[in-house]
């Protein structure tokens, strides 16, 4: 079938190399995607190869598979991490989020998968600290600007400093954050 691809029409574009250090591969079809000339956004499909290896950076290949366009993003299982702590590239959290596992052979990364959705103590506890430190740094930030006279920075700071705090409020009440934060905490009655 068109637009059909599986761990065996991968392997068969990528040879062997797919199963070199890697502990899963996930697969994102954006469906009625139409091409905007974005070269980031455009493709058909997005293949996720986690590996183990923690020294090696997202390296990125694009690549035609028949009709489709493919996007192939090889991550570190450190990295992808470190991104869901982080909240950081959210189009490779979606992808991982959201995209078919065709190859998890220890189910690795359906526990991650899963850990993240019920938000579970160790991820909750690590994204507590992340935050934690996070809204420290932007609070002393702001004590030094202040203590130079930088008044319009260190309004900036402290602005960024509460948003750390309120996602710290979201985890303690053991609410995923998201972009939207203030949406988020809005609903919440801390008093």
């Amino acid at each position: 079938m068109e637009g059909d691809v599986d761990l065996s029409n991968l392997s068969f574009f990528y040879g062997e190399s797919v199963y070199v250090d890697a502990m899963g591969t996930i697969i994102f079809r954006q469906e009625g995607h139409k091409f905007d000339g974005s070269l980031l956004h455009d493709f058909d499909l997005i293949i996720l190869i986690v590996r183990d290896q923690e020294d090696k950076p997202l390296t990125v290949e694009h690549t035609m598979a028949g009709e489709l366009r493919c996007q192939v993003l090889h991550v570190s299982l450190g990295s992808l991490r470190h991104w869901l702590v982080a909240g950081e590239k959210g189009d490779l959290v979606k992808c991982f989020m959201e995209g078919e596992i065709v190859h998890d052979p220890y189910a690795r990364l359906a526990q991650l998968r899963q850990d993240f959705i019920e938000f579970r103590q160790p991820l909750r506890d690590r994204k507590m600290l992340y935050e934690f430190s996070h809204f420290l740094w932007m609070y002393v930030e702001a004590k030094r600007y202040i203590q130079e006279g930088f008044y319009t920075d260190a309004y900036h700071s402290v602005l960024n400093s509460l948003k750390h705090w309120a996602k710290i409020e979201l985890i303690e009440k053991k609410v995923l954050p998201e972009k939207a934060v203030w949406e988020q905490v809005r609903g919440l009655n801390t008093a």
